[in-house]
């Protein structure tokens, strides 16, 4: 593997890349020498963040995916391999949010956050497995959340996907090391970015109205400290400090977080209808 200090002279591909961490991934990842692929279901958006990455570096390249389809996402790596070259990192980054009360949870919410969050990731790493095995080399790193190591009440759908992949990830850590691929599992707290505007399922309210929690991470520094923790080749990712310090908390005390959790069911309890 070449040195991942700088990342010069890599290849990386990012999912979701057209907005949020997914975009500031990229763009750290140019500053530090890389050739990015973006792939993302958002085409004008797409086509204008490629179009700012270009000002920057001549060796990015954009491509319409969307991560639920397979063999969309395994032709769009084929075309990266074939601009761009050897893959060396597969930033597995798209996902959906929306917080919704499991009483409130239709078949379509299901069906929607787990193609996206679940599946998505999974044909992102058998993609990337597959090509990176042939090589001999490559790192795939898979974002999942804070959300994905606590069980916040509000959350279950989403909890349930971001669990998914974190069980995904840890078990095939030592799997695939056996082919000469690393893998980072990346865990992080709330960050500025537009999934808090986006609900599972409808159109994006204004920016005006997100809910974003105080003290969230803005994504320049979220892909900073990524890409830090991925040049070491660290197993686990998680952060800020405050996600970091609960997530051992309740992973050696958990009792002392149930009455948190017990108080945040209530309030959102209180707060949304019952499902009709």
């Amino acid at each position: 593997m070449r040195s991942r200090k700088s990342y010069a002279a890599s290849v990386a591909v990012v999912t979701g890349a057209a907005s949020g961490i997914g975009l500031a991934l990229s763009r750290e990842l140019v500053h530090r020498g890389a050739s990015v692929a973006l792939l993302d279901n958002d085409v004008e958006r797409l086509d204008r963040s490629v179009r700012a990455l270009d000002a920057r570096s001549g060796a990015v390249l954009g491509l319409h995916c969307d991560v639920t389809d397979r063999k969309a996402l395994a032709e769009a790596m084929a075309k990266t391999r074939q601009a761009l070259g050897p893959i060396h990192y597969f930033l597995n980054n798209a996902g959906v949010g929306g917080t919704l009360a499991f009483a409130r949870a239709t078949d379509e919410h299901w069906r929607r956050i787990l193609d996206v969050n679940l599946l998505g990731v999974i044909h992102g790493t058998t993609t990337a497995f597959e090509i990176m095995a042939s090589q001999g080399f490559g790192h795939i790193v898979n974002v999942s959340s804070i959300a994905g190591l606590l069980p916040i009440p509000g959350q279950a759908l989403y909890n349930t996907t971001k669990f998914a992949v974190v069980g995904l990830s840890l078990s095939l850590y030592h799997e695939l090391a056996a082919y000469g691929i690393h893998l980072t599992l990346v865990c992080p707290g709330p960050v500025v970015t537009p999934i808090w505007g986006k609900p599972i399922i409808g159109p994006a309210v204004p920016t005006d109205t997100w809910r974003v929690p105080t003290g969230a991470v803005e994504p320049g520094a979220a892909a900073a400290k990524i890409l830090d923790g991925v040049a070491a080749n660290r197993r686990l990712i998680v952060f800020p400090a405050r996600d970091r310090r609960a997530f051992r908390l309740y992973r050696f005390a958990p009792f002392l977080l149930e009455p948190t959790f017990r108080a945040m069911a209530r309030k959102q309890g209180g707060e949304m209808p019952p499902a009709s």
